[in-house]
């Protein structure tokens, strides 16, 4: 934290149109001053359709900060990320984006579908030739982790649950304790004995749950990719939007707008955020000869 009182964050906006804000904001600003000045430099309308203030939550540390605390007082340390939750429109109420992956199995053709359940099928017999003959941890493993992967694909395909479902989990690891057993049958049908077999193949049995978790994962929907409008707007208010916010802040070092600015009351013409002033009037001590706000000889 600088002399000035003040810390550079990284503040995501939870909004319709999210973004991603690097501020230097005053660490003794109270939340609920501290979240109207974020809003602003995020482009956010203060106001909502009805004409009622709108409400923001700076959210830090894992809760909703009250609206009385500082970044001071969670002691916030500098590149920390931050979490502004602004009030939704009443007539809308809260958006959200679509994964860009469905959570419902898409439609496929009768090739590739007959491939996709194939596929686990014949892995399996593939790994019981490479049994007959070898029982490495590279023979167990590797194809015992790969099939893993290939049951949650067919299971994807047999069963309707969603990507996320844990039932989708449990029904890889119920196709994968067909198919398992299925590959220890070659080397068992040659006489190399069954309980041989089992116990020098068991790692591939556990590399096969592995692979199903992972492989359940995998089909979990990312984030969505923000729209380009979006993008637009992001870098509009990561780079302070207009001209008329050029002059700094003499205690956050942030962009002061004409609406918001106050200038230094000893005549040295440095300007500051109205809420940055107010704040450092409150707690700035008493000095002779230097100026409290702007450090200038007066």
């Amino acid at each position: 934290m600088s002399e000035a009182q003040t810390i550079q964050v990284r503040v995501q906006v939870i909004d319709v149109q999210p973004s991603t804000l690097d501020l230097v904001l005053p660490a003794f600003l109270p939340v609920n001053d501290l979240v109207q000045r974020i809003a602003r430099d995020a482009g956010l309308d203060s106001f909502t359709e009805d004409g009622r203030r709108r409400t923001f939550w700076l959210r830090a540390r894992g809760r909703v900060m009250e609206p009385e605390e500082t970044l001071s007082d969670l002691q916030i340390v500098a590149y920390e990320t931050l979490h502004l939750l602004p009030e939704p429109p009443q007539a809308s109420g809260v958006i959200e984006h679509r994964g860009a992956i469905p959570d419902i199995r898409p439609p496929e053709g009768g090739l590739r579908q007959g491939l996709a359940l194939a596929w686990p099928l014949i892995w399996a017999l593939l790994w019981g030739l490479v049994l007959t003959v070898e029982r490495q941890w590279y023979a167990t493993l590797i194809p015992g982790l790969t099939l893993g992967m290939l049951c949650v694909s067919m299971a994807r395909r047999v069963v309707p649950f969603e990507g996320r479902d844990p039932k989708l989990l449990g029904a890889s690891i119920g196709i994968g304790a067909i198919l398992v057993p299925l590959a220890l049958v070659p080397a068992i049908a040659s006489g190399q004995g069954a309980g041989a077999v089992m116990a020098e193949a068991s790692p591939g049995f556990v590399a096969a749950v592995l692979g199903a978790a992972i492989g359940w994962i995998a089909w979990w929907a990312p984030v969505e990719a923000l729209p380009q409008a979006a993008e637009a707007h992001q870098d509009a208010a990561t780079h302070g939007g207009s001209s008329e916010a050029a002059v700094a802040c003499g205690l956050c070092g942030g962009g002061v707008e004409p609406a918001v600015r106050i200038f230094c009351p000893c005549g040295s013409g440095v300007a500051f955020h109205r809420g940055c002033f107010n704040a450092r009037r409150a707690v700035a001590p008493e000095s002779e000869g230097t100026c409290a706000f702007c450090g200038a000889a007066v």
